[in-house]
């Protein structure tokens, strides 16, 4: 996030426009248009705000090691015997020291399932909590351990960055299922992305998330 300016990036630079026009020829998704369109100017400056917070002497807050990169692409996973036996995560250039919601976010889009997003997300929230907790006694941490409400407060203080990567990432996770995709030529030519973001099962998860972001407040300033 400081090494280039992100809006070079097809993906980026195209992203919100081609969602937009997407959603705008259907009856039913038209109408959160301009609810994007509210806060459209705040997402990538919120976000490079979220990714300079550690750095920038204004620490308020929860900070943990983010990955920066979470997905199942960069991750390597050893089963012996049908079951699992160890995990390993690659692919560090964009680490970074910062809010939990950095990778948290980046996770429910990236790593998940429509299904898993809608049945499950609690669940799993709760399951990283725990886990993050539990790791903190064991290494004897001495400082103050946050409980799931201050983890959660930490998704909503960063919400803008969890649009945005439901906005312009989200429909690479079905580019990553998509035995015939080619993430490649989504990310770099904005036709093969418009031709994703026309993905009829990607319109019908829209159909759930964005209702869900409307009375959650990710559209307020």
């Amino acid at each position: 996030m400081n090494t280039t300016d992100p809006n070079t990036f097809p993906f980026i630079k195209n992203g919100i426009k081609l969602f937009k026009e997407v959603l705008s020829v259907h009856d039913d998704l038209k109408q959160f248009v301009p609810h994007i369109e509210s806060v459209e100017y705040l997402l990538l400056a919120k976000t490079i705000d979220m990714f300079n917070e550690a750095s920038s002497g204004k620490r308020n807050g929860i900070f943990v090691l983010n990955h920066g990169d979470f997905h199942l692409k960069n991750i390597m996973i050893q089963r012996n015997d049908g079951r699992l036996t160890d995990v390993m995560l690659l692919d560090y250039q964009i680490s970074i020291f910062g809010s939990p919601a950095i990778d948290l976010h980046y996770a429910f889009a990236m790593m998940f399932s429509p299904e898993i997003r809608r049945n499950h997300y609690d669940e799993l929230l709760y399951f990283y909590i725990t886990n993050f907790q539990d790791t903190l006694r064991k290494t004897e941490y001495k400082g103050h351990i946050p409980g799931n409400f201050e983890i959660r407060q930490e998704l909503t203080k960063h919400r803008f960055w969890g649009l945005f990567i439901f906005l312009c990432f989200l429909i690479f996770n079905y580019t990553f299922i998509d035995e015939d995709g080619n993430l490649a030529e989504v990310i770099e030519n904005p036709q093969a992305q418009k031709k994703e973001l026309e993905n009829p099962k990607f319109l019908n998860e829209l159909r759930e998330l964005l209702p869900k972001f409307l009375h959650n407040g990710y559209f307020e300033i």
